[in-house]
């Protein structure tokens, strides 16, 4: 009878992810060539038995070009949304700030309207007081009091 212990400390640290490649190549070896395997061993035999038949597998041809074609179709497409949201948004802070600066610009026109309205009305009062106060002296100058 053969001692398995090698191979349940190897099964161990493959499990535990601590194999190195040669490691679990000599699992594989162990489980694919060897006629005699102990009945605790059997059931990863097919674990390894799989993992060989999947790495003999091939993909297609067309496959690289497949993936590449599904990857770099839809990368574009949201880059284009994106570049086309921020034009939008860049637009409408456009024309946001063009409103704002227009607003602002006819705002202090009419302020400027209204601060000539005010001074041209306080100088008409100031000639009109002006004019009163020479008409009531002139008016004080007749009388002469006794």
């Amino acid at each position: 009878m053969r001692d398995y212990s090698k191979i349940d400390q190897l099964l161990e640290r493959y499990w535990q992810c601590e194999t190195s490649v040669a490691e679990e190549q000599m699992l594989q070896d162990f489980f694919l060539n060897e006629k005699d395997i102990p009945t605790h061993l059997l059931t990863y035999q097919s674990l390894f038995e799989y993992r060989d038949a999947k790495q003999t597998e091939k993909l297609p041809d067309d496959f690289d070009d497949k993936i590449l074609k599904k990857i770099g179709a839809q990368p574009k497409r949201k880059k284009i949304y994106f570049f086309r949201a921020i034009r939008v948004a860049a637009g409408i802070a456009l024309l946001i700030g063009l409103g704002l600066t227009a607003h602002v610009h006819h705002v202090r026109a009419e302020q400027a309207q209204a601060r000539e309205t005010v001074l041209e009305a306080l100088l008409m009062i100031s000639n009109n007081l002006q004019q009163g106060e020479e008409m009531i002296m002139r008016g004080l100058s007749d009388f002469v009091i006794p």
